[in-house]
């Protein structure tokens, strides 16, 4: 049978072949869905989810954080998913910061939204440590804690690292970070990896709560000079775990779209094999579609409503299961398609049970699967 390439499965197709981290996957964070985030601030100082500022490096929004005129209380977005996972075993992390005012409405701070980790340096269950990544840090000029390597200028000509009203970009990776235990509220630096030698069993750990989460983007935890009346944002958040995958979260505001998209050829454990298609597009309510050719048998399934899509996501894949109704040569069943993109680092794997019995689970071996 002659195969249509649907419309949302073009663009997903062109991004896999034209994309440089075509193995890292993307997921989007709205206020409806936070996928692992949660807002931990002291009131009244807040996050949101807006559009902008300027042209954000993914999608059209961010996150936005904003501090109080004495620059004590804290905006905070944590995420509770990485809890347990080695420092050592992180294999990237960078992000995006925009600033629009700060230094108590005098723009003359070089603070903007930073990364804090919770960390449980023996892994005995017990946040014991915090390492923090301030952009105010990254000229290469700062002293060095004596188990660290030299850290490297992020900031080029501008010793204050922080620019205003402009997207700048951060490798946290590489940079420097400074140790609530071993430095002094600020620099000495050491970079991640140094620490990670330094501090073996170290790991990421949650504190106790669902708000609690281990991973925390944060501004202020200040004073009126430095972190009052701050207002900046933060995008294009991303983490990479060694053997798992890359992930890039989006932040959206309100109503973002998420969506799936596939067309290719799946292979099942015993060797049977399946062509299947689906796509939807969480924004377009009812709306979606399935099919699936048993090469083996012969028999075509195409859905003919969806009742339900619902997109998931942990820090092995994103996830998006489909119910609904359609036809199996030509006679109703009801169907539930599950369809998991592990970012490329293993083949990816759709599965589609019917009510009649029939089911299929395979690997994807040739062609594209994509949810985000």
């Amino acid at each position: 049978m002659k195969r249509r390439v649907h419309a949302l499965v073009i663009p997903l197709l062109l991004a896999a072949l034209t994309s440089p981290a075509a193995a890292a996957s993307t997921v989007v964070v709205s206020p409806t869905h936070m996928d692992g985030w949660a807002e931990d601030s002291t009131p009244p100082a807040n996050v949101t989810f807006v559009n902008g500022p300027g042209t954000p490096p993914l999608g059209v929004g961010s996150a936005r954080f904003q501090v109080d005129v004495t620059g004590a209380t804290d905006a905070e977005l944590r995420n509770g998913l990485y809890n347990g996972i080695s420092l050592g075993a992180i294999s990237s992390v960078n992000y995006w910061t925009w600033v629009t005012k700060n230094g108590g409405g005098l723009n003359n701070s070089c603070q903007a939204v930073y990364i804090l980790l919770n960390v449980d340096r023996y892994n005995t269950g017990t946040v014991d440590d915090f390492l923090f990544f301030e952009p105010c840090y990254q000229n290469g000029t700062y002293s060095t804690l004596s188990y660290s390597g030299p850290v490297p200028n992020q900031c080029g000509s501008n010793p204050a690292c922080v620019s205003f009203n402009t997207w700048q970009f951060w490798n946290a990776k590489i940079g420097g970070w400074w140790s609530a235990d071993d430095s002094a509220g600020g620099p000495p630096l050491t970079t991640l990896s140094a620490y990670a030698a330094q501090y073996p069993m170290a790991v990421i750990r949650n504190g106790v709560g669902p708000t609690k989460g281990g991973v925390r983007l944060t501004a202020g935890f200040g004073g009126p000079t430095d972190w009052g009346q701050f207002d900046g944002n933060t995008d294009a958040f991303t983490i990479g775990i060694a053997g798992r995958r890359t992930v890039t979260y989006n932040f959206e505001p309100a109503g973002a779209c998420q969506r799936g998209g596939g067309d290719g050829d799946f292979e099942d454990k015993d060797g049977h094999k399946h062509h299947a298609h689906f796509d939807k597009n969480s924004c377009d309510n009812g709306s979606g579609d399935v099919e699936d050719d048993d090469r083996d048998s012969g028999k075509h399934f195409q859905s003919t409503s969806v009742s339900s899509a619902t997109f998931t996501s942990d820090l092995d894949g994103n996830t998006l299961t489909m119910v609904g109704m359609g036809l199996d040569d030509g006679l109703p069943v009801g169907f539930t398609m599950i369809a998991v993109d592990y970012g490329g680092l293993t083949p990816s794997v759709f599965t589609l049970t019917l009510t009649n019995g029939r089911s299929f689970t395979g690997a994807l071996v040739n062609g594209i699967l994509s949810v985000e």
